[in-house]
């Protein structure tokens, strides 16, 4: 009788760091370069949808780059959400270091979609179809990322980029599927999914959607956290203890 194996727990990979810095000041913290990423997909998208805007078929080759952004942006914003959840545990336990380093390990794919809603305690709250968007998202940005051309009928595509095309509402025109990724109206579903996913993850931890602070719009990386900021980190703060049960 053949029985499944259990799955094996992940050990997080090895991080090796060395000093860099000459500086005596040892201050604690982590870098956030989410919004980074996020900023720059919206400025390729609407730069592509300014140079498209007479356009009868509206692509830009900047599409697929977008895209991969608008990727490394939900990634990142997963990977940042989890370290500062660390961090605000003051001391967390090692089991706890263990799940969260062993989440942030994950390329982007369901298990860590779904590793990152646990991670917090809001196992099956997600939206169905905003988790199913996202996925139809991840499967389009792989084939695009990992672009594995090959001789064949140019009326065949990928089933992942279909898959997406079809439910960006983008109508098929006689080319090749690489052609049909540069539409500008993909940009725009992909903006969409990943804003839905991160609204949706706020949504379900009952805080105020990330995309409302100031880096993940167009403000001055200079410019001072306003009142709505600096009350919305503390909301998140309060909320990250009671989701870890600390």
């Amino acid at each position: 009788m053949n029985r499944k194996r259990p799955k094996r727990a992940r050990t997080p990979r090895p991080r090796p760091h060395s000093r860099y810095l000459s500086t005596d000041n040892n201050q604690k913290g982590f870098s956030a370069i989410a919004p980074n990423f996020w900023q720059t997909a919206e400025k390729l998208r609407s730069e592509a949808t300014q140079a498209t805007a007479q356009h009868a078929w509206k692509t830009h080759s900047t599409v697929p780059s977008a895209i991969c952004l608008y990727h490394a942006a939900l990634d990142c914003f997963i990977n940042e959400e989890i370290a500062s959840a660390m961090f605000l545990t003051g001391t967390p336990t090692d089991s706890l270091l263990t799940n969260g380093r062993a989440i942030q390990d994950l390329t982007l794919c369901e298990e860590k979609l779904e590793r990152f809603f646990s991670f917090f305690g809001l196992d099956g709250k997600q939206s169905p179809n905003v988790q199913r968007r996202a996925l139809l998202f991840l499967g389009l940005r792989d084939r695009l990322y990992h672009h594995s051309p090959e001789m064949r009928d140019m009326r065949e595509y990928p089933e992942q980029v279909i898959e997406a095309l079809k439910d960006a509402g983008i109508e098929s025109v006689n080319t090749s599927w690489a052609g049909q990724c540069m539409n500008v109206q993909l940009a725009d579903w992909a903006s969409k999914v990943v804003r839905a996913f991160i609204d949706d993850w706020c949504r379900a931890g009952g805080v105020e959607s990330r995309m409302k602070l100031a880096g993940w719009g167009h403000a001055p990386s200079n410019a001072a956290p306003s009142e709505e900021v600096t009350s919305w980190a503390r909301r998140v703060a309060s909320w990250c203890r009671r989701a870890l049960r600390l």
